[in-house]
């Protein structure tokens, strides 16, 4: 799985890019400066685990994830090829997850978890 690389480093930002994919009312920023500790794959989604934090990504049925080692932040979310969200993370990396279609149907639910 690519998204594998993302393990062990540390969130720098976390951007939605359409706020219909954003199905949740916690802040996306609230995964700055937490450490991304697994991947898994539950119910055919994406589960990404955090210190206190978890992000589920359903990704529909042509979605997927890149990684990128060195990318930067995203200034303007105007253009064809922009994903649909991005984990920025300190060491530069980036995890993106995008679709090929421009109708944005990948979803993302941030849930704390209670200890």
């Amino acid at each position: 799985m690519i998204a594998e690389n993302a393990i062990g480093q540390t969130v720098a930002e976390f951007r939605v890019f359409g706020i219909n994919s954003l199905k949740t009312l916690v802040d996306p920023a609230a995964f700055v400066g937490k450490r991304l500790k697994g991947i898994a794959i539950e119910n055919q989604n994406l589960l990404l685990s955090f210190e206190t934090i978890t992000l589920e990504v359903d990704l529909q049925r042509t979605g997927g994830t890149t990684w990128f080692s060195k990318a930067s932040a995203i200034s303007s979310p105007v253009g064809p090829r922009l994903p649909t969200g991005r984990l920025l993370f300190a060491d530069g990396g980036a995890l993106d997850f995008s679709e090929p279609a421009k109708t944005k149907r990948i979803a993302f639910w941030i849930k704390q978890i209670d200890n």
